[in-house]
């Protein structure tokens, strides 16, 4: 209890926990305290779009107690949770888990772990986000966004400065000069191949320009290979079923971020979409990662391919090694995850992050701003003051900030 100034001195005075103990003090106040609370006899033991008024409850306990134990490199204490949801909430298949209810103008589908509530109506309930805002292609005025109209998605939007994947994500570039050809810097986007065949050259750009393939698409392969169902959905390339490409897309081959953060009907930029921050294609891709860092080569081969099995794509089947297979795993979570608020910390959490992000960044300016240390927030230094310097930003000061 703080009930004096000086004991208030000497609580700021303590040194940082470490990371690891708070996780699995985390961990195991779930498993203790929170688990038993659920049970089939109160009905709350059950998948998240099952509890009453769409609480939190047994499936986030469970996904929680599976991040803190994978934070902490506990494979087989992070399976324990999983294995609780797979049993909860069943084979993971198209049937039962529809791609298409991974957009979320779909709220609260069966596949939902955790997401969070919004609602807002002219004259009603108004709690939004704003997130549909930088994620919906440039609104350029009524209706029509970077050059299409798309109906259904209001004519009210501000004009906000959109974001955009990388092109690792995924890029459709021609070469340059007046010849039908891939541009060979670009074949390795993790979205490969996109629904977009060649339309006319430009001499300005000195290549062909693109656009969509509405055969392709229908047929569901392009150029001898398989179109991921995804696409459709995490991608935002223009009007698919009018075959109207967006510009930015006709011209670089890139996409906006798609129709799975696009919110219909929008007003302004009051965003009522649910953010959907777990799902159980996370869960499912999150046991992968354990059987491969357990050594488990089969285990993780047949998680990883019930993810793929529903996106419509080969299933990976030859095992060259643990090296390897991480990476498809790791791949994975970018393409079925993009944009749900989980990579930064998947690739902290891996290590990997500054590496990750400077090599596939494009914009110079943000390169030149970009620090290892920003994997983390630092401590705010009246804090640090505070605490006589207990606490420190060991990272920061390293890299001269």
């Amino acid at each position: 209890m703080v009930d004096t100034d000086q004991r208030l001195a000497e609580i700021r005075r303590l040194p940082r926990t470490p990371a690891h103990e708070i996780r699995q003090e985390l961990y195991d106040d779930l498993e203790r305290n929170a688990l038993p609370w659920f049970t089939a006899e109160n009905g709350r033991k059950c998948r998240a779009s099952e509890a009453v008024d769409n609480r939190s409850g047994y499936a986030l306990a469970l996904m929680l107690m599976a991040k803190f134990a994978m934070w902490n490199e506990d494979w087989n204490g992070a399976l324990v949770p999983l294995q609780a949801l797979e049993e909860l909430y069943g084979d993971f298949n198209e049937g039962n888990y529809p791609l298409a209810e991974t957009q979320w103008r779909y709220k609260n589908p069966a596949e939902s772990i955790f997401e969070i509530q919004h609602a807002w109506s002219l004259t009603g309930t108004q709690y939004n986000g704003n997130v549909a805002a930088i994620m919906m292609p440039t609104h350029n005025g009524d209706g029509v966004f970077d050059g299409v109209p798309l109906k259904g998605y209001g004519t009210s939007m501000p004009g906000w400065s959109s974001l955009r994947a990388n092109n690792r994500y995924a890029i459709f570039r021609p070469a340059t000069g007046n010849t039908q050809t891939e541009n060979a810097a670009y074949v390795d986007a993790l979205f490969n191949p996109l629904p977009l065949t060649y339309d006319t050259y430009d001499a300005t750009l000195n290549r062909y320009t693109v656009k969509i393939d509405r055969e392709a698409l229908a047929a569901g392969e392009i150029r001898g290979q398989k179109i991921d169902r995804r696409v459709q959905y995490f991608l935002g390339l223009g009007d698919l079923e009018a075959g109207e490409t967006f510009k930015i897309t006709h011209n670089y081959g890139v996409p906006w971020p798609g129709p799975k953060f696009w919110c219909p009907d929008i007003e302004q930029n009051y965003d009522s979409n649910n953010y959907r921050i777990f799902r159980y294609a996370d869960a499912i891709l999150m046991m992968a990662e354990c059987y491969c860092n357990l050594e488990n080569a089969e285990e993780t081969m047949r998680y990883l391919n019930m993810v793929r099995q529903r996106a419509g794509v080969d299933p990976v089947t030859n095992f060259t090694g643990f090296e390897d297979l991480t990476l498809a795993v790791r791949c994975e979570r970018a393409r079925e995850l993009g944009g749900e608020f989980q990579r930064k910390f998947d690739l902290v959490r891996w290590g990997i992050w500054y590496d990750q992000t400077y090599a596939y960044t494009n914009n110079a300016t943000l390169k030149g701003k970009m620090r290892p240390c920003h994997r983390y927030y630092p401590i705010p230094d009246a804090q640090c003051a505070l605490s006589g310097y207990v606490l420190t930003n060991d990272e920061y000061l390293a890299d001269g900030l």
